[in-house]
């Protein structure tokens, strides 16, 4: 999203993703997880208002990116009732705070002059 959507170098939108997924609350989360949701649910209506195929009916129907959108939203609302649930996770608690979730990531490539 940074990448595309904010023009960032890929060295930069990757360091912005990163310091984000680190300070997300569970709050943030559960916010980002339903403007997504609904995001995808308005493209899927626009996509059978144009006579696409109806991908949330057969799963082996649509864009891969779509598939793979409504895996991650699952996923990820059902991460929060889960943890909520077995730790009782205030809203203001950072469930990505630990390097293991964000570390791992690296940009290997030529840098533009925005990343000096």
């Amino acid at each position: 999203e940074l990448r595309i959507g904010d023009g960032l170098s890929s060295a930069t939108a990757l360091r912005r993703a990163q310091q984000w997924l680190r300070d997300l609350t569970v709050a943030e989360f559960t916010r980002y997880l339903e403007a997504h949701e609904a995001l995808l649910d308005a493209q899927r209506r626009e996509a059978e208002e144009a006579g696409a195929a109806d991908a949330a009916t057969d799963d082996a129907e649509g864009e891969p990116e779509e598939r793979i959108s409504q895996e991650l939203l699952t996923k990820g609302k059902r991460y929060i009732r889960k943890t909520r649930r077995r730790e009782g996770l205030a809203d203001d608690h950072r469930p990505f705070a630990d390097p293991y979730y964000w570390a791992g990531f690296a940009y290997y490539g030529l840098i533009g002059k925005e990343d000096v």
